[in-house]
């Protein structure tokens, strides 16, 4: 591995976001979730680029989530047409993974995280808001 990781920088990070995946899709698979849609692959994709213990933050910071889509729906993309392409295998995998972690790296994904983030940070607020206010209303019809 340090062999790919001195021609791919990521490329440990890319075998291991490869192999969360697999497992990824076979829990997606058991729960009934279209293995081939697009929903389970941007959830496949997701779940694995975060750590387990993160996956609360997905609920909670704007930021994080924001960070973890613009990283994770580009690659969710790329993995979608690589399979209709017939390109599925653990090579493309580890390649697609690194591709996206340069990319991740650029202006592009800057400006998407910035545009994204602002988009994302206001609902979320509307949300806490909302979900706030059904947990005091819950709170005082329980008093009551």
């Amino acid at each position: 591995m340090d062999f790919l990781s001195g021609i791919f920088p990521g490329s440990k990070r890319g075998i291991w976001s490869m192999a969360k995946e697999y497992l990824i899709s076979y829990l997606l698979k058991a729960l009934g979730v279209d293995p081939n849609g697009w929903i389970a692959s941007v959830i496949e994709v997701s779940l694995a680029n975060i750590a387990i213990e993160d996956i609360p933050k997905l609920f909670s910071d704007c930021q994080f989530l924001t960070d973890t889509l613009v990283k994770s729906l580009p690659e969710a993309v790329a993995k979608k047409l690589m399979v209709a392409q017939g390109f599925d295998g653990v090579f493309s995998n580890i390649m697609r993974n690194v591709i996206v972690e340069l990319i991740y790296d650029t202006k592009f994904a800057e400006m998407l995280k910035e545009k994204l983030g602002k988009e994302i940070c206001s609902k979320m607020s509307g949300l806490k808001d909302k979900m706030s206010n059904l947990v005091d209303g819950l709170k005082d019809k329980i008093a009551n």
